[in-house]
């Protein structure tokens, strides 16, 4: 049971991080529009797709995670996980419908359509897609769970005191990655504004496959150290292991974000002396 716990708690705070931190990569891509528009926790200004779209990728994350560790009836945990985040949402939709909420009459409360849309969307696919990310994350915790059992003190193979620090630097990635990742939209609502163009958008796009390419950088570098943490790959010396670890959750990162900045850049010097 205590296991069952840790496991709900575990996904919960790893769906929570995850959503936060995209969040913060949003805000900063956007200050602008944080500033003005109505953004919180849960209404990310009208952004609404996005909101959904990572509210159900949170959802699925958290779930995975509660399945890895339960091991069994990974679907049933991963619902108990996200049902207090269901119920957020639920409460939300509601007041937003009807301008009231339960216990307290708040008076006027302006939400958008598309924001209703997206809540209800969330509300309809959340526990469908927990569902299905605890089943998929069972069985890869019965997959692994001989060599997890086998490390002692161990969270997915991973030594406890790694989360006082581990945590941190995936938030600070997650968030540059969504900042980065983010960065068509700028370029993107710049072009509906002008009036959209096929040949337009070429050079935009090129520059934005490139900033891809920087997210698979990070996203090797986080795989790298975690296969290093779990002790799935194999190092020579404790003091080998933390180069490694070093080299891939903070060079690698470090690496992508030069880039990404240096691909910005380029692409402002081309369109201004395009325009």
């Amino acid at each position: 049971m205590i296991r069952k716990i840790f496991a709900i708690i575990s996904g919960a705070l790893a769906g929570w991080l995850l959503s936060m931190a995209i969040g913060a990569g949003l805000q900063h891509r956007f200050p602008d529009e944080f500033k003005s528009f109505n953004w919180g926790v849960l209404l990310w200004g009208e952004h609404w797709f996005l909101r959904a779209l990572v509210s159900l990728i949170s959802s699925a994350w958290a779930g995975f995670i509660t399945g890895v560790i339960a091991r069994q009836k990974g679907k049933t945990f991963a619902i108990i996980e996200v049902l207090p985040s269901w119920i957020i949402w639920v409460t939300a939709e509601y007041t937003a419908m009807t301008g009231y909420f339960p216990l307290f009459n708040i008076g006027d409360f302006y939400v958008s359509l598309g924001n209703k849309i997206s809540m209800g969307f969330i509300i309809l696919a959340m526990l469908p897609v927990a569902w299905y990310a605890g089943a998929q994350g069972e069985i890869i915790g019965q997959k692994y769970s001989t060599f997890f059992d086998s490390r002692k003190h161990t969270l997915l193979g991973i030594k406890c005191y790694h989360y006082f620090w581990f945590p941190i630097v995936l938030y600070l990635i997650v968030l540059q990655g969504a900042f980065a990742g983010l960065y068509f939209l700028t370029w993107l609502k710049a072009l509906w504004k002008s009036g959209f163009s096929f040949f337009g958008s070429i050079i935009p796009t090129i520059f934005t496959l490139m900033i891809f390419g920087t997210l698979y950088i990070m996203a090797i570098g986080v795989q790298k150290t975690y296969l290093i943490l779990a002790g799935f790959e194999e190092v020579a010396s404790k003091g080998r292991a933390a180069v490694k670890v070093i080299q891939y959750a903070i060079g690698f990162q470090i690496i992508a974000v030069i880039l990404q900045f240096a691909i910005e850049y380029i692409h402002y010097l081309i369109a201004k002396w395009l325009s």
